[in-house]
């Protein structure tokens, strides 16, 4: 009997010995945490400018971005998101992951966003050669499509691409995927909102007219390559073109334009 309660004794000491060392351990552990923060500068902006703030995926437009309180009709930014100048309606400056408000000549685009270019790239690869191969494409419209396509590289997880020359990747794809329409009738969903163009070499949000007028042009031009309109109706359709000013205007000539495609 004193020998179970010996053994009992030093059971009952050696865990009380044990929780002191755990209590002593609880007390001088520390937790360090590190936050990672983007080492771009932030982009500063001009005060004398004012800037509005476009999801680039849908081309909505926020609001007008505040430069005192660095909000979007009072809300903070999203990652993704662009800011564009009201008076030039260039693209100047994107959100990070971070919520760093980046220029966009040097924020790196988002893997996400680079992957799902290249599988584009890659099915109007295919779409091109099942069109040539049907007949539906010349071979010097085939090869015009492929080095419009040949402009946008494959995609290399070990390379940086920056945010302004991945959107105007994507907004390549996006002008490929419209040429192709007339000939393949499949309709893509835009990588990136349409309304992002090169205009004299900068990177836009066109307003709905200017872009209206350039995606119609393009589709004069193309319905005069495929041999679907005359020479002379192209070159009707774009100086009636370059005359209006209002959307209706626009949605009635291309009304006019669906009825003189001639089918082949």
């Amino acid at each position: 009997m004193r020998r179970t309660q010996a053994y009992i004794y030093t059971l009952l000491a050696g865990c009380l010995a044990l929780s002191g060392s755990l209590a002593v351990n609880a007390d001088t552990t520390q937790i360090t945490t590190t936050t990672t923060r983007s080492s771009l500068p932030t982009y500063v902006f001009a005060p004398a400018s004012t800037y509005f703030v476009v999801d680039p995926i849908s081309g909505v437009v926020q609001g007008n971005y505040d430069l005192t309180s660095h909000l979007v009709n009072g809300q903070p930014l999203r990652s993704g998101w662009v800011v564009v100048d009201n008076s030039t309606r260039a693209m100047v400056a994107t959100v990070d992951s971070y919520g760093n408000i980046v220029d966009v000549s040097l924020a790196p685009a988002e893997r996400t966003m680079l992957v799902t270019f290249d599988s584009r790239r890659k099915d109007l690869e295919q779409q091109i050669a099942e069109a040539q191969a049907k007949g539906r494409l010349a071979a010097a419209q085939a090869e015009a499509l492929r080095l419009q396509l040949s402009g946008i590289p494959v995609y290399d997880p070990n390379t940086t691409v920056t945010y302004s020359r991945a959107i105007e990747y994507g907004s390549g794809l996006n002008a490929v995927s419209s040429r192709l329409l007339p000939v393949t009738q499949k309709t893509y969903s835009s990588v990136i909102a349409p309304q992002f163009v090169t205009i004299d070499g900068k990177l836009t949000v066109a307003d709905d007219m200017t872009y209206r007028k350039i995606q119609l042009t393009r589709r004069i031009e193309d319905e005069y390559g495929y041999g679907r309109i005359n020479k002379a109706q192209m070159e009707q359709f774009k100086s009636d073109l370059d005359t209006l000013s209002a959307l209706n205007d626009i949605n009635s000539l291309q009304v006019k334009l669906d009825s003189a495609v001639v089918v082949k």
